[in-house]
């Protein structure tokens, strides 16, 4: 599990075990969308951006680190018994 998959899993646990306070910032959100759309559209488009470059940011740290742990692994198994 990346980290940006435990923190979603996080974050539904929050909400599934916190409604009231989920309904609260849904309906703030709802109203002040409704009175102030452009700018309300504006920080929803930010928001879709920063996750979806943190998400691909997870997903290359992921892979960086299971190529490295492969590189290490190869080099472990390279090595002479004597050292």
């Amino acid at each position: 599990m990346n980290l940006f998959e435990s923190l979603l899993q996080q974050a539904f646990d929050y909400g599934w075990n916190h409604t009231d306070v989920v309904l609260a910032t849904a309906a703030v959100l709802a109203l002040l969308t409704f009175f102030k759309t452009k700018e309300m559209f504006k920080f929803f488009y930010l928001t879709v951006l920063a996750l979806a470059a943190f998400y691909l940011l997870s997903l290359l740290t992921d892979t960086l680190f299971t190529g490295t742990k492969a590189k290490m692994s190869g080099i472990e198994r390279s090595r002479p018994a004597d050292e």
